[in-house]
């Protein structure tokens, strides 16, 4: 049984608690996480939104605490102490920005956009501690409920749209602000590895039709990519779901067993792509295999949007060592991979930062996870695939479903 206490556990004494033992969020508390939920998770709501009023909410919200919540004062300092450096850094050091510089108060919209990227990015952590420290059972499973029935409705209208356009999502991308389909953000797509990672570890300790519930969940959001086209993230979600099958197996000879299962299905990989690619009606989804079974067929995706991809990242690698120290003014690219664009944007001091706030992230998270930490760190290992091969500081709700969706699957279903 997890302990319903956390931060009682010796493990997890360092978490910011309540200076109240009532385990029960204020209403307005409970329907402004509710809020939270829908800006991360529909692309509606977040389009709707303009980011500085979800940005006076959250750091609002965070006020609240820090006032009435003396242990989580110097956790919201450090976090806010980190956004705010980080912003200030791409502000005085690049000439990067997310905003047309016709705008007016254009600086300091600038540089709000910016701490509203990394604000995101780990606010949910903030969510997740409040939730699983505060909340009710009763709230607890509310929100949940909430989460997932949400999650689910965007991914079902995203597929169904797929069906009838198999470039929905990449097309949805690159229309204009005022166009009748525009979505606002296709990012919650970034979030599917983590989900089905954590959903993995479900098929332990199951029989029946629940096993084969979640076996059939697992499927179709596979299928939902592969409909997507989205390839890294489809290498991601199957890196995950080697990692959580491993993490689940405690007998060391069935995890080396498994593990060099994984390999010899590496080695037939490409000739099972070509055969797929070879087989499958769209066109564009025959285009991903071919791309895939270039890339593992011999490290080189030539011709292929994976190529250029691997060019930017070996750019991002380099600018970073061409100026360490306080990184690159305009590097002349997009490097695409959040974990090594920062550090060749603002240098070291910009990837100590971002690696404090990943670490403490995982820190926090992992000590409310009580016996599934093993199981979270999978989730975990997928958002550093995705932050090494997108740019995840515009995907928030791929970092939603990593501090908050993913361990709320693993903690309500034991």
């Amino acid at each position: 049984m997890v302990n319903s206490n956390p931060y009682n556990n010796q493990n997890a004494s360092f978490i910011p608690r309540s200076v109240s033992k009532s385990h029960n969020l204020y209403f307005l508390e409970f329907m402004l996480i509710i809020f939270f939920f829908a800006y991360y998770l529909l692309p509606a709501v977040a389009s709707a939104v303009p980011f500085m009023v979800a940005l006076f909410i959250g750091i609002g919200y965070l006020a609240y605490l820090f006032v009435r919540e003396p242990f989580w004062r110097v956790p919201i300092g450090v976090f806010l102490f980190l956004c705010i450096g980080i912003s200030l850094l791409y502000f005085f050091f690049t000439d990067k920005t997310l905003i047309a510089t016709s705008v007016s108060n254009y600086e300091f919209k600038r540089i709000s956009s910016k701490i509203n990227e990394y604000f995101m990015m780990f606010f949910p952590v903030c969510m997740f501690v409040r939730i699983y420290t505060k909340a009710s059972e009763r709230q607890k499973k509310l929100l949940y409920l909430i989460a997932v029935i949400t999650f689910s409705f965007v991914i079902i209208n995203t597929f169904v749209e797929l069906m009838t356009n198999e470039r929905a999502v990449r097309d949805w991308s690159g229309f204009s602000e005022n166009n009748e389909n525009n979505i606002g953000t296709y990012a919650y797509v970034y979030a599917v590895p983590m989900v089905v990672t954590a959903l993995t570890s479900l098929l332990y300790g199951r029989r029946g039709i629940s096993k084969i519930a979640v076996i059939g969940i697992i499927i179709f959001l596979f299928v939902f990519l592969l409909a997507a086209q989205y390839t890294l993230a489809l290498l991601a979600t199957i890196i995950g779901i080697a990692l959580q099958i491993s993490a689940n197996i405690k007998n060391v000879g069935l995890k080396l067993l498994l593990w060099l299962l994984f390999l010899g299905i590496l080695l037939i990989l490409p000739t099972l792509l070509e055969f797929f690619a070879d087989t499958i009606q769209s066109e564009d989804i025959a285009i991903r295999f071919r791309e895939l079974a270039s890339f593992f067929g011999g490290g080189d995706a030539s011709g292929y949007n994976l190529n250029g991809r691997m060019e930017l990242y070996g750019k991002s690698i380099q600018a970073f060592f061409k100026s360490p120290l306080i990184g690159n003014r305009n590097v002349g690219f997009d490097g695409h991979a959040t974990f090594l664009s920062v550090p060749a944007d603002i240098g070291v001091f910009g990837l100590f930062a971002i690696l404090i706030l990943v670490i403490k992230s995982k820190k926090y998270t992992s000590a409310l996870m009580g016996e599934k930490q093993r199981q979270f760190t999978p989730v975990f290992a997928c958002l550093i695939i995705m932050g090494l091969t997108n740019p995840i500081h515009g995907a928030t709700t791929a970092l939603f479903a990593t501090w908050l969706l993913a361990p709320m699957i693993l903690k309500t279903h034991r």
